[in-house]
């Protein structure tokens, strides 16, 4: 079995996430608030 380079495999993603777009918190917060309560009902 081959072993994992943990430390680039997360500077991989460390790197992609620079550039990614990335909401305010108390907007996340409410998104994933009425998907929760959308599931439950």
């Amino acid at each position: 079995m081959r072993e994992m380079d943990y430390e680039k495999a997360a500077s991989v993603w460390l790197e992609k996430d620079k550039d990614s777009v990335h909401m305010e918190e108390d907007a996340l917060k409410d998104k994933i608030f009425y998907w929760i309560v959308g599931e439950i009902t």
